[in-house]
């Protein structure tokens, strides 16, 4: 169920929780997608028993300026990277948090337990860069993301997860490393990478293979992984 509705900086904010949820503290995920796919997704956590919390979905984003984190060479013709998940990051920590966190307090009489972030593709590689760089987000899902970004192995090698971030879901589609792309094709052995410096650091990580390509049930995907870092 739809609960709100608002925005930031032009970006639109749609915030779902079941009706059911009386709890005094909801864990809240913080999902970057289209708006077409919020109520996919938040559907599909209810069909396989995701327990009571909050779904906020941020879209209206521009996905290769502001879910990139640095500037990089498109992988393809006319869609370079600007490098602008810093910025973007801030905005989420500094004005959409605070907003979800007010309108739970004031219409829920409820707090958040935590922040989880997720994200598909490109706001999969993103998810986990907040890992690194934020310290709201103590668990992420990282779902077909896009970690063959350039430099983007060697950033995870050289830097450490925040300390407050306790479970990481990463998964793929078994084709996706068959790209014809030879960027596009690092894709699962540097996703198998990560995830297990991941794991060396002390977090509990899941590292998971789903049939198909990259837009394979991306909605049943994108569920599978909410409900293993709520769990």
């Amino acid at each position: 169920m739809i609960l709100e509705q608002f925005s930031a900086k032009s970006r639109q904010i749609s915030l779902y929780c079941g009706d059911d949820a009386l709890e005094k503290k909801l864990p809240v995920v913080i999902l970057n997608a289209g708006a077409e796919q919020a109520p996919a997704v938040y559907e599909k956590c209810r069909e396989i028993g995701v327990g009571s919390f909050v779904l906020a979905v941020v879209s209206g984003l521009n996905w290769n300026a502001e879910l990139s984190p640095w500037a990089a060479p498109g992988v393809f013709r006319g869609e370079d990277f600007s490098g602008g998940g810093e910025e973007y990051l801030r905005l989420l920590e500094g004005e959409i948090a605070p907003q979800i966190a007010a309108f739970l307090l004031q219409k829920m009489q409820c707090r958040a337990a935590y922040y989880a972030i997720a994200g598909y593709s490109l706001a999969g590689l993103f998810a986990v860069y907040c890992g690194y760089q934020s310290e709201l987000f103590s668990r992420i899902a990282s779902v077909s993301g896009s970690l063959w970004f350039p430099g983007f192995w060697e950033f995870a090698r050289e830097n450490r997860l925040q300390p407050q971030v306790e479970k990481l879901y990463f998964s793929l589609g078994s084709k996706e490393k068959r790209s014809r792309n030879p960027v596009l094709a690092t894709v699962e052995e540097t996703t198998r990478q990560i995830e297990r410096l991941c794991a060396f650091g002390g977090a509990s990580t899941l590292y998971e293979q789903n049939e198909g390509n990259h837009f394979q049930d991306p909605a049943g995907r994108m569920a599978k992984g909410i409900r293993w870092i709520l769990a």
